[in-house]
């Protein structure tokens, strides 16, 4: 009979999304739950595992369980307890936060080789930033930093996918494309995921940046057929017309990967690629401007704010709905 084998040290690295909460004095407090994830014993956790043919048709799933009344007694919870949990843990837990990252920083100074201990120093360092938000750029700027460096650190130690796409995605911030290229293969070779869509559309972008664009095209043709959301359609749609192709190509585009984020509201890309060719009606040097746009958009600038024209709204949207895609 197939098996899966997951080992316990590989969960308790496992990213989990950080989470907070208001007692209504309108103050976001980070929830410690969010931050432990898998390393607290103490929490029941639950599995779902689901099962298929050689052809891709579900067999079974264990999420049914509630449906059967041979599983009823078999309830698909567990704890994880291979490990202890620390002071530092204990203290994060009860909620103080600070006195917490402080017994951390403690534990990994006595040990250099304390992965969890340096792991959680990380974990704090994401929840303070989520708490700044966007306003206090020379902090998040020293928080961004000191997080770089514990990566470095802990990739050593512990190398995960997702600590590789971190330092990826600084990279990819920085414009430093060549530490970008060296974690992304690396973050690449741990992935155990068959969905690469989101990592090749981000790739795409990193060579549209370097202007790079028969690469860019590959690499988003690729993300397109391979993710169902084809949440990077906006950005090709952007490279094709800045490459000088005509809209009709592009609302060719538009129609064959229809953009299924969810966004703040559906983006039907064909709708504004047609609003544009009836817009450019009449007017003079309407596609030199667009394509003057998308090739600012394409390599990493801002094509909206100074340069939106009054003239043009159905242009000034279509830009504004590119800085959703991500």
């Amino acid at each position: 009979m197939p098996e899966v084998r997951i080992q316990a040290d590989d969960l308790y690295y496992e990213y989990t999304g950080i989470s907070g909460f208001s007692e209504g004095s309108g103050q976001l407090t980070i929830d410690p739950l969010s931050l432990l994830g898998y390393a607290n014993t103490d929490n029941q956790m639950t599995w779902d595992v689901a099962a298929y043919d050689a052809e891709g048709r579900m067999l079974t799933r264990s999420g049914g369980y509630r449906l059967d009344e041979r599983l009823t007694d078999r309830l698909p919870f567990f704890y994880l307890k291979a490990r202890k949990m620390t002071e530092a843990d204990r203290t994060l837990l009860s909620g103080d936060l600070k006195k917490a990252e402080a017994l951390y920083r403690a534990d990994y100074r006595k040990n250099p080789d304390d992965a969890h201990s340096l792991h959680m120093i990380i974990r704090l360092l994401q929840g303070t930033m989520m708490l700044q938000g966007k306003g206090a750029e020379e902090a998040e700027e020293s928080l961004l930093a000191e997080q770089t460096r514990l990566l470095r650190q802990l990739v050593k130690l512990h190398p995960t996918a997702w600590y590789y796409d971190m330092l990826a995605q600084q990279a990819f911030d920085q414009a430093d494309w060549d530490e970008y290229r060296r974690y992304d293969e690396l973050a690449a070779a741990l992935d155990t995921s068959e969905d690469t869509g989101y990592r090749d559309g981000t790739r795409a972008i990193a060579f549209m940046r370097q202007q790079k664009w028969d690469e860019a095209a590959a690499s988003f043709h690729k993300s397109l057929e391979n993710d169902p959301s084809h949440r990077f359609i906006g950005a090709y749609i952007a490279l094709t017309i800045a490459r000088g192709s005509p809209l009709e190509t592009a609302t060719a585009l538009a129609e064959k990967y229809p953009d299924r984020m969810s966004y703040s509201g559906p983006v039907h890309w064909d709708e504004l690629l047609l609003a544009m060719k009836r817009e450019a009606a009449g007017q003079d040097g309407y596609f030199q401007t667009l394509r003057q746009r998308a090739g600012l958009y394409v390599r990493g600038g801002e094509a909206g704010g100074e340069h939106s024209s009054s003239s043009a709204p159905a242009m000034n949207r279509f830009f504004e709905q590119l800085k959703q895609v991500k």
